[in-house]
């Protein structure tokens, strides 16, 4: 998987794969402390609600569908793979958020991955040790 640094911001990195005519991208913010890294997980899609319409053709109706979240949860472990090389010896963690609650449902199903609900900075979160 190719990851790259985004020249706008800092600290920031990201990938991205078209699926059809829609492409998908995950953004990794790594937050480093002495003793931990944090990977904060961030998709979006190229397909936004306002544009949905009721008769949509079947082609592009699953925007990628299951292959697309494969890709998804494959890039989420590939990028501490990536960026672990560069700074050793600490311990990591993964870490997701969510906008609205149809997406934490969709999220919680993570947990079966060894995912746990907890509170970060007030806020609750979806994080896995690594």
């Amino acid at each position: 998987m190719e990851w790259t640094k985004d020249p706008k911001y800092t600290n920031v990195w990201y990938t991205t794969k078209k699926f059809g005519k829609y492409q998908y991208n995950v953004l990794v913010i790594p937050e480093q402390t002495d003793k931990s890294i944090k990977y904060w997980i961030h998709v979006s899609s190229g397909k936004k609600r306002k544009e949905f319409e009721i008769f949509e053709e079947k082609a592009s109706k699953s925007l990628g569908g299951i292959r697309a979240l494969f890709w998804i949860k494959e890039a989420m472990y590939d990028f501490p793979k990536y960026f672990s090389n560069r700074v050793r010896g600490r311990t990591e963690y993964l870490m997701i958020g969510w906008a609205d609650s149809r997406r934490r449902n969709i999220y919680q199903r993570l947990e079966k991955e060894g995912f746990l609900f907890m509170v970060d900075n007030g806020n609750k979160i979806l994080m896995k040790k690594l």
